[in-house]
């Protein structure tokens, strides 16, 4: 199941290295993130911190065959200090090769990271391992749901 899975979240497309024929796969986020062998959150910047810049920040990222980031390209961000965070951070990042009947190829992808500051309190969270806003406005349903029998 989980391979259809994979299989059903990728996209071939040309490589975007100039010079490279070869091809990469477009993966979701998900997919990036499962494939992640290596990960480390980028830091809150004490500057973006102290002037309360909190926010999305949405990062592009292109990952070699042999799992390293050769690129990165910050789409959306609060602030530039929070930019520069994030791209050096996922350029530590290493993935497992993503395989194909021919080998492994690139990935290209997009990472989401969110920067709150709650109670004075700063902090990262990567979107793809957790979407606060979704635990934040969870209740839990005390009613048990009704079930139709026939």
């Amino acid at each position: 199941m989980y391979l259809t899975t994979l299989v059903a979240a990728v996209m071939l497309v040309p490589a975007v290295s100039a010079g490279d024929d070869a091809q990469m796969v477009l993966v979701s986020p998900g997919v990036l993130r499962a494939l992640a062998d290596s990960v480390t959150l980028p830091s809150y910047p004490i500057s973006s911190s102290a002037a309360s810049h909190t926010g999305v920040a949405v990062v592009e990222v292109v990952v070699s065959p042999s799992g390293k980031v050769t690129g990165t390209q910050v789409l959306e961000s609060p602030d530039e200090a929070i930019a520069d965070a994030v791209v050096s951070a996922v350029k530590r990042w290493t993935f497992h090769p993503f395989l194909t009947k021919g080998g492994a190829i690139g990935m290209k992808s997009r990472l989401i990271f969110y920067f709150r500051a709650v109670e004075g309190h700063s902090s990262v969270v990567d979107a793809t391992v957790e979407n606060p806003a979704s635990r934040e406005n969870r209740k839990p349903n005390p009613t048990p749901v009704p079930t139709v029998t026939r």
